[in-house]
């Protein structure tokens, strides 16, 4: 489920709209600069050729780990087959202990295919280097798209051209992994029980490879792929999310799944109840027994839309219902804005903005 995914990667659902939030200004600029869905062709032709030109641009970023790079490089099973007019779906395998993994990825001299066979080889890379330590799907991605990066960054400085030609295609990947990948997870944050898709992981993951690739050096990148879910960087990176949102949506809850567990872990109820208790003081009035459970009766049928300030501190809130027409377009309809400290217009154009990428938005009353 959403929660289970969100437990397993340790992380938060507002962490989760924050990282979305850059994927969404990354892939506006990659829209920006987009050429065309043809398929370029990079100049390296042998896939054995391509595999050690990739682990050369692993150990440009880790020097200090040339050994086991090229360890991984010699002693890793690899299937370079192209079959034409079939899709060959790019694979890596764990194969357990101290084995070293199997990498299926077909290779035909394509600049994408150069790419996907960088991103394939920090798989491996990585499965070696974790030396069995529990590695999250996120942070797998993560350490996979760093290899993609290395391979961009030592092809900049090695072959402009050649650089150019692998921009393209890797630019190309952006338009899947933050287009239809993008879209599925921001639906699935907005569905009761969601039912888990391996793609929700890309989006996050490559927004994440990029801000740290860019902005760290090679010692915490490799602390990715050496310590697991116990990175010192990956968790920095998410801490250094928290407070950074200024929103939350939680979804309708399961009437058969009781209070828990987004409700709990968000102590939305105290939240509510506060912000009632500012806007309407004849709440104080009611027993909080009775409180909570209207509450987790109209939770049960609509979601709740939260706004914070930049302090963390809730502001406002409205609850609103997903319809979908017969022709399975979504609607996006606020019922009830509560609103103790007014900014009506700029809470609506926030509820808008929110999920008019997914559907249809009516907001009550807009002015």
């Amino acid at each position: 489920s959403l929660y289970e995914w969100l437990v397993f990667n340790e992380l938060t659902i507002d962490q989760v709209h924050h990282v979305l939030a850059k994927a969404s200004e990354i892939s506006s600029r990659s829209r920006a600069s987009y050429q065309s869905p043809k398929r370029s062709i990079s100049r390296i032709v042998n896939p054995d050729t391509a595999w050690s030109i990739v682990a050369e641009a692993m150990e440009r970023v880790f020097p200090s780990r040339k050994g086991l790079i090229d360890a991984v490089k010699t002693h890793t099973d690899t299937c370079f087959l192209f079959t034409p007019l079939r899709y060959q779906q790019p694979l890596t395998i764990d194969e357990g202990g101290s084995s070293y993994p199997t990498v299926i990825c077909p290779y035909s001299g394509g600049a994408d295919e150069l790419i996907t066979m960088a991103h394939e080889f920090s798989h491996a890379l990585q499965i070696m280097s974790s030396k069995g330590r529990k590695s999250p799907p996120i942070l797998r991605e993560i350490c996979a798209f760093i290899g993609e990066l290395a391979l961009l960054e030592y092809m900049k400085e090695k072959d402009l051209d050649q650089y150019n030609i692998l921009f393209e295609a890797w630019n190309s990947q952006n338009a899947g992994y933050f287009g239809s990948n993008l879209k599925d997870l921001k639906i699935a944050l907005s569905v009761t029980n969601s039912g888990y898709n391996y793609q929700w992981n890309y989006p996050i993951a490559r927004v994440m490879a990029i801000d740290l690739f860019r902005n760290e050096e090679s010692s915490k990148l490799w602390n990715l792929f050496q310590r697991g879910i116990e990175s010192s960087t990956y968790r920095d990176y998410l801490k250094g999310l928290e407070g950074a949102m200024n929103e939350v949506a939680l979804s309708a809850l399961n009437p058969n799944s009781g209070f828990t567990p987004l409700i709990t872990s968000y102590s939305v109820i105290g939240v509510l109840a506060m912000l009632d208790i500012l806007y309407q003081g004849h709440n104080t009035k009611r027993k909080i027994r009775n409180y909570v459970s209207d509450l987790k009766i109209d939770l049960t049928s609509e979601c709740i839309y939260l706004q914070f300030n930049s302090s963390r501190q809730p502001i406002g809130y409205c609850k609103y219902v997903v319809e979908s027409s017969s022709a399975g377009v979504k609607r996006y309809v606020s019922q009830r804005e509560i609103l103790p400290f007014g900014r009506q217009r700029h809470f609506q154009a926030s509820f808008r903005r929110k999920f008019e990428s997914l559907g249809e938005v009516e907001v009550l009353h807009e002015k």
